[in-house]
């Protein structure tokens, strides 16, 4: 996969981007009625969700706090977590590091 802005990626692409991090980074034991939220979210808001994953990104979290949030079911958040910051420069950042890993997992296949 290409590393480019996050709108010029498809839905498909944007959803196997945002799968990716938060199953590779996620470090507590999810439910599965808590991954079905996670599918709905990416179905619904994936955008938003991205704008999450760039705020945890941000400050030094992952998607632990994602998952923290559909256990509270507060999703306020999602809205304004990356406020007062370089969107372009965060979400650069993220996604070439994100997509860079995505593309290891084929390179160690080879």
């Amino acid at each position: 996969m290409d590393i480019k802005n996050w709108e010029e990626y498809t839905y498909e692409e944007k959803r196997t981007i945002l799968d990716f991090w938060f199953s590779k980074y996620l470090t507590m034991t999810i439910t599965l009625e808590e991954w079905n939220v996670w599918l709905r979210l990416l179905d619904y808001e994936i955008d938003k969700v991205f704008g999450f994953a760039l705020g945890t990104y941000r400050n030094g979290f992952g998607p632990d706090m994602m998952l923290m949030q559909i256990r509270t079911n507060c999703f306020k958040d999602l809205l304004n977590i990356y406020n007062n910051c370089d969107y372009e420069l965060l979400s650069n950042a993220f996604l070439s590091r994100i997509v860079s890993d995505y593309n290891k997992r084929f390179e160690r296949s080879i």
